[in-house]
């Protein structure tokens, strides 16, 4: 605003030196008149910019947000969704599961229902609700070892390992010769939750399976029950055709001390090493660091010093970091 002022003064001054340049015969009057006019013009422009330049000042000190004021003593508490109300909106299977007054055959019929992810994500609730000791939310659990897709049951088996309950082990063991190996897995997985001499006796049996990942998981799930009942069955896992499978036999017999049960298997290892490319020499290594041992650990600093591609060495060298070495 300050500045227009002054612009204004400015021209007030500049006519008044251009009459004193007039009255000394350097303009013409027409031509004062015409600077007269024009200056008229400009400076009601000027002054009507001013007045809304005022105008706007004056809104926007009206509009100023004030800061929120302190409140005294403690604030309101936020209104907080009851757990598991967001679950039971998106599951009305769920509210059902709980009207003791609907049959159970028809949550059931519900729950068969629903569409395969519905049912699988179903299942993540009820589990929950089974661990809390739920017995129709078991029903539908148990249920699911049934259900028509793989991946839902092999939901429920896992839900079922997480019970720790051996009294469940009976449909793990049915659940042990489901024709899709990744339920199998799941279930070799859930018996490793089991007490030793419950799921140890299924695990030996599981490892007659023909499907070389679904025997990994087995002889993983042996190894950290540590069920030493099973080495007759490891050591002729020992011969497999499949090195992943004979490297985890040879661990798990190490870990169960029996220290040379391993050599056989890592001579296989070291010939099949000497003819292979880059990405199964890496996997070479890997079956060596996973049987471990003097004599495994001794090769791959071997590895490490004198094969040809830094990859093979750089997984010697993770190896050998793994194995403490």
């Amino acid at each position: 605003m300050n500045r227009i002022s002054i612009l204004l003064s400015f021209l007030s001054c500049l006519v008044a030196g251009t009459s004193l340049w007039v009255s000394s015969g350097a303009v013409d009057a027409t031509q004062l008149h015409r600077i007269e006019a024009e200056r008229g013009l400009l400076a009601r422009a000027l002054q009507s910019v001013e007045s809304r330049l005022d105008a706007v000042q004056a809104d926007l000190r009206t509009s100023v947000v004030e800061p929120p004021r302190r409140v005294s003593g403690r604030p309101e508490p936020v209104p907080q969704a009851a757990p598991g109300a967001e679950g039971r909106e998106a599951s009305p299977l769920l509210d059902t599961l709980g009207d003791a007054q609907v049959d159970l055959s028809d949550v059931l019929a519900r729950f068969r229902g629903l569409e395969e992810e519905e049912r699988e994500d179903a299942l993540k609730e009820l589990g929950d609700l089974a661990r809390e000791g739920d017995p129709r939310a078991l029903e539908l659990v148990l249920d699911g070892l049934n259900d028509p897709s793989a991946d839902v049951r092999q939901r429920a088996a896992k839900i079922l390992g997480s019970l720790e309950d051996p009294a469940y082990l009976e449909h793990l063991q049915t659940a042990a010769g489901d024709p899709d190996p990744g339920v199998r897995s799941t279930v070799a997985k859930s018996l490793d939750d089991l007490p030793v001499e419950a799921a140890g006796p299924v695990l030996v049996g599981m490892l007659r399976d023909g499907d070389a990942e679904v025997v990994d998981e087995v002889i993983k799930a042996l190894a950290k029950l540590d069920y030493r009942e099973a080495r007759p069955q490891l050591l002729g896992q020992l011969g497999a055709e499949d090195l992943d499978v004979a490297s985890r036999a040879a661990s798990a017999l190490r870990g169960m001390g029996d220290e040379d049960a391993a050599h056989d298997t890592i001579a296989r290892i070291l010939e099949d090493f000497r003819g292979a490319g880059i990405e199964a020499r890496c996997d070479d290594v890997n079956r060596l660091r996973r049987i471990g041992g003097p004599t495994a650990i001794a090769e791959l600093r071997t590895i490490l010093e004198t094969d040809a591609s830094f990859s093979v060495r750089e997984a010697a060298r993770q190896a050998l970091i793994k194995l403490g070495q």
